[in-house]
């Protein structure tokens, strides 16, 4: 069953393909040229693309694809406008069901580009400085990577250690839910919904800063959010309530900066 999805509606994970042919000649021309990489050869309509990341930023909506059997991977990046006479979508109803559901809005919310965690959790409000992934939140002095430090394009990046170096990028987008940690006293655990495209990372969690700082984390540069947050989370479960929401996301302009200032 097929169905054509504007970009708004796209997802992380979903299924596109090419409503005409598309090869080096074609992308050349599409306005993220610089964001693809080659086809050598041709893409084919029906052949099924994997979408990996989502902008639906007004007047700058684009979606990065993967070309599927590339090894290493390899990525298409095209505007809004491309999309729609270039693509159709061939998700499954059910996965339209799903993209449908997650519209509520979430309790909080974590801006990637802006660095903020804000939002209203049972009437306390938060607003403030966060970071995520390139060893934010680090007190140790020059630990702080600034290219992974909350690029929203290096959410893939993680799990590689070499040379005591910790190479991770920030928290992958999508919603998750706050729960109290099983374990660490003074961490949230965020809990990824199966809809998120986490890049086989796992293990994330609010917490506060140290000398690790974050491997994609998110460390409000106030202590006293988390001590906040966690007390919110124990009331919460002493009277059975659901789990606070957060949704990660992307929003802000020049969002690739750190990948073209080098």
């Amino acid at each position: 069953m097929e169905r054509t999805i504007p970009i708004v509606k796209l997802n992380g994970g979903e299924e596109i393909t090419p409503r005409v042919p598309i090869n080096d000649v074609v992308s050349s021309h599409w306005k993220h040229r610089s964001g693809c990489d080659p086809l050598h050869g041709t893409l084919i309509p029906g052949a099924r693309l994997k979408v990996v990341e989502v902008s639906r930023r007004p007047g700058a909506m684009w979606v990065r694809v993967q070309i599927p059997g590339r090894s290493p991977a390899a990525f298409l990046k095209l505007a809004g406008d491309e999309y729609a006479s270039a693509f159709q979508s061939v998700a499954a109803f059910q996965s339209v069901a799903r993209t449908q559901a997650l519209t509520a809005k979430a309790d909080l919310t974590y801006n990637i580009v802006s660095e903020r965690l804000a939002g209203v959790v049972d009437g306390h409000r938060f607003d403030g400085h966060a970071g995520s992934g390139g060893r934010a939140g680090s007190k140790v002095e020059g630990a702080v990577n600034w290219h992974l430090q909350n690029n929203p394009l290096a959410t893939h990046v993680g799990g590689k250690r070499s040379d005591g170096t910790h190479n991770f990028g920030p928290i992958p987008m999508g919603r998750y839910t706050l729960q109290i940690h099983e374990t660490r006293p003074n961490w949230v655990r965020l809990v990824p919904y199966k809809t998120n495209v986490m890049h086989e990372r796992a293990g994330f969690a609010i917490h506060g800063q140290g000398q690790t700082g974050s491997h994609g984390c998110i460390v409000p540069s106030d202590f006293g959010v988390v001590l906040r947050l966690i007390a919110l989370l124990r009331e919460r479960a002493s009277r059975s309530g659901p789990a606070p929401t957060l949704d990660v996301v992307a929003i802000g302009s020049d969002v690739d900066r750190k990948f073209r200032t080098v």
